[in-house]
């Protein structure tokens, strides 16, 4: 019990230390990050650390957001840097007044123009690569590879 408590800690201390050193040299770097792995595994706390002077949501707050308000409020995403915590856990397609959207498809397009223009966006999520293909599309995940510095947390769930 003891050595299985040990490997875990070593785990999140690993993760959290490629964390700290991407947003050390943040300022220095062109894109964003995409923590991913499975869950528990400290991406959301490790994360939000970095949260100030970003835009920092939910993939389901995003989605109840544009259900809410309809998809021009996607443009709301496109002038900031931005963390999009749990990507994958949203709803694939909401509706908003009879429109059918598939909101993190799109957000990540509206992201993409962003990125072109220097903004960057961080991802957590537990999806791996080939999960993201499939849910998005081979373009968005391409898209996500050049916006992102791509980063796997290991680990079995810290969470008791």
């Amino acid at each position: 019990m003891q050595n299985h408590l040990q490997t875990k800690t070593k785990d999140f201390m690993n993760n959290q230390e490629k964390v700290e050193n991407y947003f050390k040299t943040e300022k220095e770097q062109s894109k964003g990050i995409m923590l991913y792995g499975p869950n528990g595994t400290g991406k959301t706390t490790e994360i939000e650390k970095y949260k100030k002077g970003k835009w920092c949501g939910s993939s389901i707050d995003i989605c109840t957001l544009v259900s809410q308000n309809g998809r021009s409020y996607l443009q709301k995403y496109t002038m900031h840097d931005m963390i999009i915590d749990d990507l994958g856990r949203e709803d694939l397609s909401v509706k908003s007044y009879g429109d059918e959207i598939n909101v993190l498809h799109d957000l990540i397009f509206i992201r993409y123009q962003a990125f072109r223009q220097g903004y960057k966006t961080h991802f957590t999520t537990n999806l791996t690569f080939s999960q993201i293909k499939e849910r998005y599309g081979i373009p968005i995940a391409d898209r996500l590879k050049e916006m992102c510095t791509i980063v796997e947390c290991l680990g079995d769930s810290l969470r008791q």
